[in-house]
């Protein structure tokens, strides 16, 4: 199936741009009130005092998106602009719950782009030697051989492709590294 079946043409449109920092913020602001909720979606009110606040504390410009000609001065009516993008683009949805209010959900492919993004900006590095641990330690069980694929075989695939990945990255961030130290002198 074709990615732009899935997520439609315009998603990656807020990651591009004049905006695309604010878009980006505002973005990783709805995914931690979404990850720190216990129900289903997020009170739209609750997103827009946070948008709200956010906008308080950064943006101080106008912000007139180049398809119209509104332009926004507040920072709640940032906020609401903002979210009507994103609603537009397909980051976000609105549901409506008995009473009638707003709730905003993440498409799971929002949440899946969302955790990639947090997974690049954030600093954590792999435990390379417990990860080999665990391989080794998974191919030398013999409790593990009545049911080999499910407790064996599958696991150690998928670490090791992990793994490698990770070796792969650390590799590049290596390289990285030393042409920064030899201002990228070629030896």
């Amino acid at each position: 199936m074709n990615l732009f079946e899935i997520v439609g043409n315009d998603l990656f449109k807020a990651l591009t741009g004049k905006y695309q920092n604010i878009f980006i913020d505002c973005l990783e602001i709805i995914y931690r009130s979404y990850r720190s909720e216990l129900s289903y979606g997020i009170d739209k009110e609750i997103l827009v005092v946070r948008l709200t606040d956010y906008f308080e504390k950064n943006s101080s410009d106008d912000i007139q998106f180049e398809e119209s000609q509104d332009v926004f001065q507040d920072s709640r009516s940032k906020a609401n602009a903002f979210l009507r993008k994103l609603k537009w683009y397909g980051w976000i949805e609105y549901e409506y719950d008995n009473n009638g209010q707003a709730k905003i959900v993440m498409p799971d492919y929002s949440i899946t782009l969302m955790q990639a993004f947090a997974t690049i900006t954030e600093d954590n590095e792999m435990e390379y030697q417990s990860e080999i641990s665990a391989i080794y330690s998974l191919l030398t069980n013999e409790k593990l051989l009545d049911r080999p694929y499910p407790q064996i075989i599958k696991p150690v695939y998928d670490r090791t492709v992990s793994l490698f990945t990770e070796l792969k990255k650390l590799n590049t961030s290596i390289r990285k590294y030393i042409d920064e130290l030899t201002d990228g002198q070629s030896s």
